[in-house]
């Protein structure tokens, strides 16, 4: 009987492997199997302890490496892994929710922007080798004539576009891993994302964060406007992000016909049209404070 669960729970794990590796495989055409890969991970861990973890890793890098080649593993394998283990520490630890979203955004951006920037080294394109060969590409369908200039600010904002990508990530990644913990009764889940918000002190610190960011970059040679145009972005992003917290806050008290999640899949659908109306009310909570008043009005959620 012994022998007859071990055997199952070698084929188990083989099986699993396998799965894994062929998620590997293919994440380099899909960006959902890409960011699913460190969450699978880290729930491998928390389901079948440490060493089944290294395990699984050590026989998927093996596999993997059968099928892909150097580049392959070392831009799109080795970051997976990286991530997995960023979650694990920082979901072992014992710091708030808030720090964790925080923690793994910083460290994920970093990862994401340097995998970008050495995928253009390896392929031998700069941001002025995209832009010239976008602009020739829309100049020669259409009659429109924009300004180089343009085009090498919009690639230049890469960045900031990785970074707020990797908050979003962050946040899905903590819940998942975390709900799941919930779920087996091994951990707690993540508080809900609309009690997270904006404070007038963390004005400050992000005031200061840009300033450093501005001149140690520009002390490198990083072109300043590039500089100035993803901090802005990412300013955006965060306070459109608060606002966003916000508004699901609010919806939380208001009775509508439609359910919420139809609500946030219509304003998802037109979020470009929405996007200003977001960052205004992330802005205002900063300084009102609308959920505590609502807290006030409504009750506590």
């Amino acid at each position: 009987m012994e022998v007859s669960k071990n055997i199952k729970q070698i084929i188990n794990i083989l099986l699993g492997i396998c799965l894994f590796t062929i998620l590997l495989l293919i994440s380099d055409a899909s960006l959902i199997v890409f960011a699913f890969c460190p969450i699978l991970l880290a729930i491998v861990y928390f389901s079948y302890g440490l060493g089944k973890y290294f395990l699984t890793i050590a026989f998927s890098l093996v596999l993997a490496f059968i099928f892909a080649d150097f580049r392959f593993m070392a831009l799109n394998i080795l970051p997976l892994f990286i991530i997995s283990l960023i979650f694990l520490l920082i979901i072992k630890s014992d710091i708030s929710d808030r720090e964790q979203i925080i923690i793994s955004w910083i460290f994920i951006s970093l990862i994401l922007i340097v995998i970008y920037k050495l995928s253009m080294v390896v392929e031998n394109i700069d941001i002025d080798k995209l832009a010239n060969d976008l602009k020739k590409a829309l100049e020669e369908v259409s009659d429109y004539k924009i300004a180089i200039s343009y085009y090498k600010a919009s690639f230049a904002l890469y960045p900031a576009i990785l970074s707020s990508a990797s908050l979003i990530y962050s946040l899905i990644g903590l819940k998942i891993i975390r709900n799941f913990l919930s779920y087996k009764n091994i951990g707690k889940d993540l508080l809900s994302v609309n009690t997270f918000r904006l404070e007038k002190k963390d004005l400050l610190v992000i005031f200061v964060i840009s300033i450093v960011i501005y001149f140690l970059l520009g002390f490198f040679g990083v072109n300043k406007t590039y500089i100035r145009i993803n901090i802005i972005f990412m300013l955006f992003a965060i306070f459109t992000l608060n606002g966003m917290f916000t508004f699901d806050y609010i919806l939380t008290y208001r009775q509508n016909l439609l359910t919420k999640t139809l609500q946030w899949f219509f304003i998802l659908l037109f979020f470009y049209l929405l996007a200003i109306m977001f960052f205004i009310l992330g802005i205002i909570d900063v300084f009102m404070d609308l959920r505590k008043k609502l807290g006030g009005i409504y009750g506590k959620i």
